[in-house]
């Protein structure tokens, strides 16, 4: 580093550091595992997912625990770095309150939606969720969509009916050669579903989760509809 007194301008007789400038680190010189490297240790989530949520009433979705101002801008510095690093992103598992805010994040992700392997929702309510099920015909990687909880107090057979309504179209076009393949992605909770039964002692209502018998009529209404819209 060397130093001069400026002779002239605002600066007069003021102490200058001369630095010199350096040569840009040539970052895509790097053979492609090492970036690869690179790429995982930056964006790969340290939480078993990344979990979505949604802001105050902006309708805003964003993650509180995936979140830096350098952590994405990476993706942002060329198409190549883009294209190598934005698969590493999206194929990690995303965690929803709802299916509300899933189809809010797959509405603002658009042609990523093809990336996506895993999804698990906490609740599931019917409006949204055909929202959610249209938007998912893109993510042909998807590997596994669960449920924790399904806003239903019906009868087993009229809520998995309900849902068949909601995901039909989704199901079977996950492979059309074999519409059954769907139940190897849609997952539910053991108590994702519960039913509301009159409590004829004690009054009021008395809520219960599904029983082994219930959760089978799940395959058994998808059985039913599958082999009805292939006829």
């Amino acid at each position: 580093m060397k130093s001069t007194v400026l002779p002239t301008g605002p600066y007069t007789n003021h102490l200058a550091l001369l630095i010199r400038q350096e040569t840009p680190f040539r970052f895509l010189a790097l053979p492609l595992y090492i970036r690869t490297k690179i790429y995982a240790l930056l964006l790969t989530h340290p939480e078993p997912a990344i979990r979505i949520v949604m802001k105050g009433s902006t309708r805003t979705v964003w993650s509180p625990t995936y979140h830096s101002p350098h952590k994405l801008a990476l993706l942002r510095t060329s198409q190549q770095v883009y294209a190598e690093a934005n698969p590493m992103l999206y194929t990690q598992p995303f965690a929803f309150s709802g299916t509300q805010v899933a189809g809010d994040f797959l509405l603002r992700i658009s042609r990523n939606r093809a990336l996506l392997r895993s999804l698990r929702c906490e609740t599931y309510a019917s409006q949204s969720a055909r929202t959610m099920f249209h938007l998912l015909a893109e993510a042909r990687g998807l590997q596994r969509l669960s449920f924790a909880h399904v806003s239903s107090n019906e009868t087993p057979k009229k809520a998995v009916g309900n849902i068949w309504n909601d995901a039909g179209n989704w199901l079977v076009g996950i492979d059309r050669s074999d519409p059954l393949e769907g139940l190897g992605v849609l997952m539910f909770g053991e108590r994702a579903f519960h039913i509301r039964v009159k409590d004829k002692k004690a009054g009021g209502f008395r809520v219960t989760a599904w029983g082994p018998a219930e959760q089978v009529s799940i395959y058994a209404v998808y059985r039913v509809n599958e082999m009805l819209t292939f006829v």
